[in-house]
């Protein structure tokens, strides 16, 4: 055996041995997702949050907008 298949075939082992370990540590943790919809509320109400405050900002985008903004002066 060549020297360097010896090391491709220790390395390769080693990457084996370690996607095993992980895989039975992961199969033991059950992958309950706790805090996805809480995330995805608090990024749903922070993108209305924007979309009103952009949409109020950007003057002359929108009729109303500078209806408004013209108003608000």
């Amino acid at each position: 055996m060549d020297f360097n298949e010896y090391v491709f075939e220790w390395y390769a082992r080693g990457v084996l041995e370690a996607a095993r370990a992980t895989a039975a540590r992961d199969a033991l943790v059950p992958h309950v997702p706790i805090l996805r919809p809480a995330m995805q509320a608090a990024v749903a109400r922070l993108r209305a949050l924007y979309a009103r405050w952009s949409s109020a900002a950007s003057i002359g985008s929108k009729p109303t907008t500078a209806r408004a903004w013209s108003r608000s002066r």
